[in-house]
C-alpha cells in the first residue's frame, strides 16, 4: 500500500490529471490502522484536495482525515444481526410436514 499511496500522491500533483479520476484511484479512501502502543485499531478515511497557486498550478494538497471506526463497527454489527434474523426466519418458515390424525 505504501507504493500505491506514493504513486497516488505523485499523480495528485499533476495539473493535467482530472480530479474526479484521481479521487476514484485513492488507495487511502478507507484504511484500517493498528496502533501498537495503545493496541487500538482504527478505520480512517483520507480525502485529498488540491490547492492551486496564482498560476493555477497545484502548490499544496489539503488532507482531510475522518475516523470511520464507529461506522465500520456498526455496519459489521448490523450485518451479523441481519444474518441471525435470516437464519431464524429460515427456521420458522421452512415447510412443516403435517399429517392429520385418522380416527
Amino acid at each position: 500500500m505504501l507504493w500505491e499511496s506514493k504513486d497516488f500522491l505523485d499523480i495528485l500533483f499533476r495539473d493535467h490529471v482530472n480530479l474526479k479520476l484521481i479521487e476514484s484511484l485513492n488507495p487511502l479512501r478507507q484504511v484500517e490502522l493498528f496502533f501498537k502502543d495503545s493496541g487500538i485499531k482504527k478505520h480512517l478515511a483520507f480525502q485529498f484536495s488540491r490547492v492551486d497557486d496564482k498560476h493555477r498550478a497545484v502548490s499544496h494538497v489539503l488532507v482531510t482525515v475522518k475516523d470511520l471506526t464507529q461506522q465500520v463497527a456498526l455496519a459489521l454489527q448490523l450485518e451479523k444481526s441481519e444474518q441471525k434474523v435470516e437464519e431464524q426466519m429460515t427456521f420458522f418458515i421452512r415447510p412443516i410436514t403435517f399429517r392429520p390424525r385418522v380416527s
